[in-house]
C-alpha cells in the first residue's frame, strides 16, 4: 500500500518551532523539533520516494540531501532527473525520513524548494548506506 503527500514549499521564518541547523560545505541539517521527547518519534520501518521540484539542480541538493539522510542513518539514494527535479529514495525509521523530509524542504542556500512530493512505501531492503546515484 501506498500513501501520497505534497508537502509543498517551505520557507522558514523566525516564528518557526523547529530549530534549523545548516553547515557548509560539510552538509549538516539538524533538526530538534521543540515538542519532540527522546523516544517519543516512530521507529516504524518505511520507504518513503521523494520528488523535490524548484532550483534543486546545480545548486548542491543532491549533496545536501546525502549528507541529510547520512546524519539519520538512512538507506538509498539521490538522483538529478531530466526534467530538473531531484528524487530521493530512502528507507529507515519513519522519524528520522520525518526528519529528512524538514532537511530536504529547506535545502542548501542557493536552492529555491517549489514542491516536495513524497510516496510512502513498504521498505525493500535497500543496501546499507545512502548515496548520490548517476
Amino acid at each position: 500500500m501506498t500513501e501520497e503527500h505534497h508537502l509543498g514549499s517551505f520557507h522558514p521564518s523566525v516564528h518557526e518551532t523547529t530549530p534549523f541547523n545548516y553547515h557548509s560545505p560539510s552538509i549538516t541539517c539538524t533538526i530538534v523539533p521543540a515538542d519532540v521527547q527522546e523516544g517519543s518519534r516512530s521507529s516504524m520501518p518505511v520507504r518513503a520516494r521523494i520528488v523535490v521540484s524548484g532550483r534543486v539542480q546545480g545548486v548542491g541538493y543532491r549533496a545536501f540531501a546525502e549528507g541529510a539522510a547520512q546524519q539519520r542513518g538512512l538507506r538509498g539514494g539521490v538522483r538529478n532527473l531530466r526534467d530538473g527535479r531531484v528524487e530521493v529514495e530512502a528507507e529507515g525509521d519513519r522519524g528520522a525520513i520525518d526528519d529528512l523530509l524538514m532537511c530536504l524542504r529547506m535545502g542548501p542556500p542557493r536552492a529555491h524548494i517549489e514542491d516536495v512530493h513524497v510516496q510512502w512505501e513498504t521498505p525493500t531492503g535497500l543496501s546499507a548506506g545512502f548515496h548520490i546515484w548517476y
